[in-house]
């Protein structure tokens, strides 16, 4: 493999029509200003979501992102037939010496991205040694990647040593045109109410938007080596693709109008080496 990087950039035209699939703080379909005209945003946060979410439809192995990883550790070391106060120290040990802050409630300070591997050997590790080692918890934290780790990246506030750089961009998705948001009024009728009483039980207006979005997303192929080793790689970028653009779409509020309507009108790949 040459040192050169590979960048795999993406372009892509699709049709979404009435939608609410990316929402405000508000409820709204999220918009941006872009051209002097409103258009309709989904944002890459959003994508990136639904991506991971794909990847466990297809059976990818994927990280757990969460508040709860020294519960995650402990459950692993109590199934390995660890008593519970030995756990609840070994994981508090391991905890301190990567650096990571564990509240009154056990939990860290912000979500934490740790892949099934780490786990795994983490557990291990705590098993089989009696002394525990910084930089060999360290070194587990650091590698055995799970596929969404790698491809995003990890960020851990509490111990910069532990971040991940993430092979993949995902950019915001804009719609070609403008976009004016519409309103879906609605009633819902008591099915137990009798019938000579009149009027709905409950009304509403749900807001949407129908666009045609241009998404943008690029892969540097060997970043995503580093981070997965090069076997895995190759079938990473495959899945990413797969689940990026083939497949996944963000579905928030789109069960109230329908989701089977992915039309793929472009899709434009660039190999760019430096």
């Amino acid at each position: 493999m040459t040192n050169q990087n590979l960048y795999i950039d993406l372009h892509v035209l699709q049709t979404v029509p009435s939608s609410n699939i990316n929402r405000d703080d508000t409820g709204a379909p999220k918009t941006a200003l872009y051209g002097g005209v409103n258009r309709a945003r989904v944002s890459s946060q959003s994508w990136k979501r639904a991506i991971r979410s794909e990847f466990k439809q297809d059976n990818v192995s994927i990280g757990t992102r969460t508040k709860e990883a020294a519960k995650l550790l402990t459950d692993k070391l109590l199934s390995e037939s660890v008593d519970e106060k030995t756990a609840m120290e070994k994981v508090a040990e391991i905890f301190k010496d990567a650096g990571i802050k564990l509240n009154k409630e056990n939990e860290t300070g912000a979500l934490l991205l740790v892949s099934p591997g780490q786990v795994e050997k983490l557990a291990r590790y705590a098993i089989n040694n009696e002394e525990l080692d910084k930089k060999e918890i360290k070194k587990i934290l650091k590698s055995d990647n799970s596929i969404d780790l790698a491809l995003f990246g990890r960020m851990v506030a509490d111990n910069p040593e532990l971040n991940v750089e993430g092979s993949a961009q995902v950019a915001h998705a804009i719609s070609t045109h403008e976009v004016v948001p519409e309103f879906d009024y609605f009633t819902a009728l008591d099915d137990l109410r009798p019938k000579d009483v009149t009027g709905a039980a409950m009304l509403g207006a749900v807001e949407f938007t129908s666009s045609t979005l241009y998404r943008y997303a690029d892969l540097n192929v060997r970043e995503l080596m580093h981070n997965l080793g090069e076997a895995d790689a190759i079938q990473g970028t495959a899945a990413f693709i797969k689940a990026s653009y083939f497949q996944c779409l963000q579905e928030s509020k789109i069960r109230l109008q329908t989701k089977h309507y992915q039309i793929m009108s472009w899709l434009q790949f660039e190999r760019i080496r430096q």
